[in-house]
């Protein structure tokens, strides 16, 4: 099932990281080289970045207005597509900076982040889309029960 989610994932980034409209430029220095990167998940603003070669993965997260609420900052996956045309998948856990690998925060050209969103989420939705219908189900069983007494 795991399997599938990250397929699934992949191809809607790379569809969605092809044709998007949210492009952002950060340029610190004049001349400077630049990378261009793919954002997207539960950050404030998603999208195409173009950023200083020296930006990491922090920086490009701060920029793009931080985490929403519920991101998951312990299942952050950035694919990148190495020399030789392999897609790579790095997993980083951003909640444990003390251990994280500082060469994992480095980005490189072209790569794509997906910032994960926490399973409270899920739930929080489907109780939503259930309990309505409920609450309304449970009134007209009231108010039928109510009017046979």
């Amino acid at each position: 099932m795991k399997k599938f989610k990250n397929i699934i994932v992949i191809s809607a980034l790379l569809t969605v990281s092809l044709y998007s409209q949210a492009y952002y430029k950060v340029q610190e220095n004049q001349g400077e080289l630049t990378k261009k990167v793919n954002l997207w998940g539960y950050v404030n603003a998603p999208g195409r970045y173009e950023l200083p070669a020296s930006a990491n993965l922090i920086h490009l997260i701060t920029l793009a207005g931080g985490p929403k609420d519920h991101a998951s900052l312990d299942e952050i996956v950035v694919y990148r597509i190495k020399e030789d045309g392999i897609r790579e998948k790095i997993d980083i856990d951003l909640k444990d900076l003390e251990n994280i690998n500082s060469s994992n925060l480095v980005l490189y050209n072209e790569d794509i982040i997906y910032v994960d969103y926490n399973s409270i989420i899920v739930w929080r939705e489907v109780f939503g889309f259930v309990a309505a219908p409920l609450s309304i189900i449970s009134s007209i069983v009231f108010i039928i029960w109510r009017l046979s007494n």
